[in-house]
């Protein structure tokens, strides 16, 4: 998604062999058949760098036990410095096309069920008004004497539909989620990304 102007946190796939360069990881197991990590004790936080392969092994292990015929073993560099997690997601509907979905995030996204739609793609304007119908718009101007969020969210947003919307032939669902959103100066990101294609 890089290629798409969709900033996404650093990441290494252990995998292949890849060594982690950030101090704090995310070691996460991937799989297609893997919708809910945390649910399957399938992401390990606050992992050292010196530890990413005896993290992989673990993980390694919880794959053959859920009998995973594919899976990889990716490491994230965390972000702790997150304000405010979104849920990004996409479908592309038989009848109006390419929907985005923007809500609340993190892995209290389903208890929430904030969402807001737009049609695909769509410009700043849309994107800034998702914001608000989610009620979180003031979060982006300083709230209560808080630090002004990050408003790259806004183009991120925007790109993402134009992703959409460019693969809408192919595409079937997409889900960002968590989209972690700092504070101003400090770009938007893409946490886990998962894209079903027919």
């Amino acid at each position: 998604m890089n290629d798409a102007d969709i900033s996404t946190v650093d990441w290494w796939n252990l995998s292949s062999g890849e060594k982690p360069t950030a101090n704090k990881l995310a070691v996460k197991l991937e799989s297609p058949s893997l919708l809910h990590k945390s649910d399957q004790q399938a992401v390990l936080l606050g992992v050292a760098a010196d530890d990413a392969n005896s993290s992989r092994a673990r993980l390694e292990g919880i794959a053959k036990e859920l009998s995973l015929d594919h899976y990889q073993i990716i490491a994230q560099q965390m972000v702790d410095d997150s304000k405010l997690e979104l849920l990004v997601g996409a479908l592309v509907d038989d009848t109006v096309g390419p929907v985005l979905t923007v809500g609340l995030g993190g892995i209290t996204a389903e208890l929430q069920k904030q969402v807001v739609h737009a049609l695909c793609p769509f410009n700043l304007d849309i994107a800034k008004q998702l914001i608000d119908q989610l009620k979180i718009g003031p979060l982006f101007e300083g709230y209560r004497g808080q630090p002004a969020l990050d408003d790259s969210l806004f183009q991120l947003l925007v790109n993402v539909s134009r992703w959409v919307y460019d693969h809408r032939d192919r595409l079937k669902e997409l889900d960002l989620n968590p989209v972690f959103v700092r504070e101003s100066g400090k770009p938007a990101l893409v946490g886990d990304a998962l894209a079903i294609f027919e």
